[in-house]
């Protein structure tokens, strides 16, 4: 599982951002934003599932726009280990009528 990759990726994102304050503050905003959206949902440090999950890890990019400074990126290429499928390889599996009725709601 790639749980600790996705953390380890978001404390640097953190790390880094604490550096522009504003830009930290911004970022902050759009997680709660997609959170409030249903688009991402935050998972307790002890949920366990019997599902397969995979975590997304995400970073920040800076863009020189006074209207949108910052924007989300979401790596769904990313693995736990060398022989372990990313998000994007386990998708590209999946028949494509399948994909179609994936609920990520």
């Amino acid at each position: 599982m790639n749980k600790e990759i996705a953390h380890r990726r978001t404390e640097n994102v953190i790390k880094r951002l604490k550096k522009e304050p504003h830009l930290l503050q911004k970022y902050g905003e759009i997680i709660g934003e997609q959170e409030r959206r249903g688009f991402i949902e935050k998972i307790g440090e002890d949920t366990v599932t019997s599902n397969t999950v995979h975590y997304i890890p995400h970073h920040a990019v800076k863009k020189e726009s006074s209207t949108t400074p910052i924007r989300i990126v979401f790596d769904c290429s990313c693995r736990a280990r060398q022989e372990t499928p990313s998000l994007n390889e386990r998708l590209m599996d999946t028949p494509p009528d399948l994909v179609f009725h994936l609920d990520f709601d």
